[in-house]
């Protein structure tokens, strides 16, 4: 590189990294975690959603265990049921 374009780097860096952190820098941070609220709203969504798949699930174990049940009574239709 030539060495006037070097002399001149730091004195170009300083006021546009200045600009940066003095201007941009706190909106992009306001920005970033004003949408925090968001996040919230979507945990609680997939909790819901958690719990729903939970349900689903008990509910359909308690059919598999009916069904087995009466499986077993129909190949031993003479088996008391205990």
């Amino acid at each position: 590189m030539d060495p006037v374009l070097l002399s001149t780097l730091p004195s170009t860096l300083v006021p546009l990294g200045l600009g940066f952190m003095l201007f941009v820098a706190p909106i992009w941070l306001w920005l970033h975690y004003r949408r925090g609220g968001g996040r919230q709203a979507e945990l609680q969504r997939l909790e819901a959603a958690i719990s729903a798949l939970s349900n689903n699930a008990q509910r359909l174990e308690q059919r598999v265990i009916s069904l087995e049940s009466a499986l077993l009574d129909a190949e031993h239709p003479y088996r008391t049921r205990v």
